[in-house]
């Protein structure tokens, strides 16, 4: 073989294949690549290709070729498959030949029942026989697979034809199924100074690209004040089958309050999905806010707030003692008492709590000025 300058092309080799007469055996030879010029190099592929003959001549006396009727077939599911052996070109004498299955893709025992033996024909039968494999009707959505059933051995007088091995494919009849979407869980609790982390689960069919929608909606806790409202979609590609999340803030503010709710629920699942049991889960916000002082500013009960103010009402107090004497004016003691009673307030309470007075024996009773419209006390506590 050559090639001129630049010519990159393949070149053949063409052998001729004597037909003759002889009953024989396979049999084969090789091509193997030598003496290369010009600067070529052989590569390790130099007699890597084998070429087998297979005898075609019936035997004297007339034993008869063996053979698979055919080298590929394709079988569903739901059947079993039957391939016929045919004796050709003679029926003198009793012959025989053996059978085997080997997986390929299809696996034996979960797609295929692995089976092997030998065919028997008596001295003059020239009729088929059969090898039958059962096929296992699965549920399963998958891709079609394939084993393979070879014929070998034959017994004397008789010889193996050009078709001893067939390929035999399993056709799948399984319909995709649906995936199916939802929640890993109904019910769910986070901190106020926190943030809620969901998982959405896909189980069944990871076949197919599909989607789900999500939303957040309020119930007692408000998506204003107490958590941030979420809306959206998922996306899974096919063949993918992890789980998704849906993360939602939720507001820390200051106020004692009940533990509050609202919900996450998933909707409208793409073509090839399907809802799950749990689409809706209720997320409870517990609250992390102690009794007290919920006034601006946030101090509790006994908190450096309230002693600032219970100093401030203190002075209040003193201020308007020392400014009212004994010749205050009626007008002038009505209002002092009135700053007092406020003092007080703030002093025993909060600017949202004000606590009663305990006991009204233990107040002193102070005449309205003549300028009001009504008559009153001024209930406070005896100095």
């Amino acid at each position: 073989m050559s090639w001129n300058d630049g010519d990159t092309t393949a070149k053949h080799v063409f052998v001729e294949i004597l037909d003759d007469e002889l009953r024989e055996g396979p049999e084969e030879f090789a091509i193997q690549l030598s003496d290369p010029t010009g600067g070529a190099t052989l590569t390790p592929l130099k007699a890597a290709k084998v070429v087998v003959i297979a005898d075609d001549d019936a035997p004297s006396g007339g034993g008869g070729t063996l053979g698979l009727v055919a080298t590929a077939a394709t079988v569903s599911e739901d059947r079993s498959l039957v391939l016929d052996v045919t004796r050709t070109g003679g029926s003198s004498g009793a012959v025989s030949v053996n059978y085997t299955t080997s997986p390929g893709t299809a696996t034996a025992g979960a797609d295929f029942t692995s089976k092997s033996g030998t065919l028997n024909w008596t001295d003059g039968d020239p009729t088929s026989k059969r090898i039958e494999v059962n096929v296992t009707n699965d549920t399963a959505d998958e891709s079609d697979e394939t084993f393979t059933v070879t014929i070998s051995n034959p017994s004397a007088g008789a010889t193996l034809g050009v078709n001893f091995s067939a390929i035999i494919t399993i056709a799948d009849d399984d319909t995709p199924s649906d995936a199916q979407l939802e929640l890993a869980s109904a019910a769910e609790t986070v901190s106020e100074s926190g943030s809620i982390i969901l998982s959405v689960l896909r189980t069944g069919s990871s076949s197919g690209a599909v989607s789900v929608s999500y939303a957040t909606a309020s119930d007692t806790a408000s998506e204003r004040s107490d958590f941030t409202g979420q809306s959206g979609t998922l996306t899974w590609v096919d063949g993918d089958s992890t789980s998704k999340t849906i993360s939602i803030d939720v507001t820390s503010d200051t106020a004692d309050e009940s533990d509050e709710t609202f919900t996450v629920t998933l909707s409208n699942p793409s073509p090839g999905a399907t809802l799950g049991s749990i689409i809706t889960a209720i997320v409870t916000i517990s609250d992390d806010d102690s009794p007290g002082d919920d006034s601006p500013g946030g101090a509790s009960a006994g908190g450096g707030r309230s002693d600032l103010l219970s100093l401030l009402a203190l002075l209040l107090i003193g201020i308007a003692r020392k400014r009212r004497g004994p010749a205050a004016s009626h007008e002038r003691r009505w209002a002092d008492d009135l700053n007092e009673v406020k003092a007080y307030g703030v002093l025993n309470g909060s600017s949202r709590r004000t606590r009663r007075l305990k006991s009204a024996s233990s107040m002193r009773s102070i005449p309205a000025p003549s300028s009001c419209a009504t008559s009153g006390t001024s209930l406070l506590p005896s100095p």
